[in-house]
């Protein structure tokens, strides 16, 4: 959970009414965000070193695949030349200009070893839900709750849980696996998202109860 911590933000949040629990549902997916080299190379304009988070989401994975449940992939590429499908968004961040069609830079981190059962959804813009199928495909799936890692946590992970939320999902928001280049931007980010949007957990806190809840749900209990 983010730290909510120090006299001002509990008069800013707790003793309003902020920080409540949303819960876990019935059906978690995992939504991996632009896990793609253009974001995980540290060397390029978008990137910034991401090997502990990518060693928690490689323990999600593992989770999610040995349970059989949704994994999904959101990646961002665009198609037009000089990237104008960015829209206005590349005049204020031009580094989404490195991320065209055809440029390595678009492609996944392979330490995340994509299956080919596991989607990618490709979009332009930073919610993962806008101008994608992908709450069709969590709906189809009878999916209600979102776990969310990747980067960044102020910019496309952000956007995609408040939107999960007003989709009707309920997002989780693994902390250990979600990043930034700004350790502010970070931190302060978790704390508004737990605070108003999403319940923030640690890796080993999802691991524990996805897999408690399956064990729940083969012997008989709720789920």
């Amino acid at each position: 959970m983010a730290s909510l911590s120090g006299s001002t933000l509990e008069s800013l949040y707790y003793d309003r009414g902020f920080g409540g629990s949303i819960g876990f549902g019935r059906v978690p997916a995992l939504i991996v965000v632009d896990m793609q080299l253009g974001f995980t190379d540290p060397a390029l304009p978008l990137g910034s070193n991401q090997d502990r988070e990518i060693e928690n989401i490689q323990k999600l994975l593992e989770v999610f695949r040995q349970n059989q449940l949704p994994v999904l992939f959101l990646a961002i590429r665009y198609h037009e030349e000089n990237c104008t499908d960015a829209g206005v968004w590349r005049f204020k961040n031009s580094g989404v200009t490195t991320m065209g069609a055809g440029s390595a830079n678009t492609d996944l981190d392979p330490r995340l070893q994509r299956s080919d059962t596991e989607p990618t959804l490709f979009r332009r813009y930073p919610s993962g839900f806008f101008g994608t199928e992908l709450s069709t495909w969590l709906t189809l799936r009878g999916v209600d709750t979102a776990v969310i890692v990747g980067c960044t946590t102020s910019g496309c992970v952000r956007a995609t849980v408040v939107d999960a939320l007003q989709h009707g999902f309920r997002p989780i928001v693994a902390a250990d696996a979600v990043a930034d280049r700004s350790s502010d931007a970070h931190n302060q980010s978790l704390v508004d998202m737990e605070a108003k949007y999403a319940d923030v957990l640690g890796t080993q806190q999802i691991v524990e109860v996805v897999n408690g809840q399956v064990t729940g749900n083969q012997s008989g209990g709720d789920r």
